[in-house]
């Protein structure tokens, strides 16, 4: 009798334990093939710029990198450094400058690259930069946000209806 509650309470611990590490794993595994976000940058400004991902309110920054002055670049967000759900808000912070600048939160759904154009006053200022999100493009080595900046400089009227919401968030 002895045993047989020795081994009944043994049985119940194993597969209590191999419960919980299978949950745990399966956290873990989705995490992981959750991919990294691109995030393409221009900047047209004079200054280098830190950007970093705020990942929660109270939390600390994300160093993501440094903007070039007057260059584009691709930057990889990972997925930590992103809020539940999957949204972006970035920090930036002109070198030089004592000025920062904190985005509006940017909802990405799957299969978006989120690009961010950074633009700044003579001192710094960086409230005129804009965030927002562009379809992947099915063809490799094609700039989404490229692809997004050509269209609204020929004035396709729903890209500029696009970017009128965007701004508004």
């Amino acid at each position: 009798m002895c045993c047989a509650r020795q081994l009944c309470a043994v049985t119940f611990f194993l597969s209590a334990l191999v419960t919980v590490e299978a949950c745990a794993l399966g956290r873990k595994g989705s995490a992981a093939l959750e991919p990294a976000l691109v995030l393409e940058v221009r900047n047209r400004s004079y200054f280098e710029v830190n950007i970093y991902a705020l990942p929660s309110l109270g939390s600390s920054r994300v160093r993501i990198g440094t903007a070039q002055s007057f260059a584009s670049s691709a930057l990889t967000v990972p997925r930590s450094a992103r809020r539940a759900g999957g949204s972006l808000v970035l920090e930036l912070h002109a070198i030089g400058s004592n000025s920062s600048w904190v985005t509006p939160e940017l909802q990405l759904f799957e299969g978006a690259v989120a690009c961010l154009e950074i633009d700044a006053t003579a001192s710094g200022v960086l409230s005129r930069s804009m965030l927002y999100s562009a379809t992947a493009p099915d063809s490799p080595g094609t700039a989404a946000c490229g692809l997004m900046r050509s269209a609204m400089r020929h004035r396709d009227p729903r890209v500029a209806a696009l970017a009128v919401d965007v701004a508004s968030h």
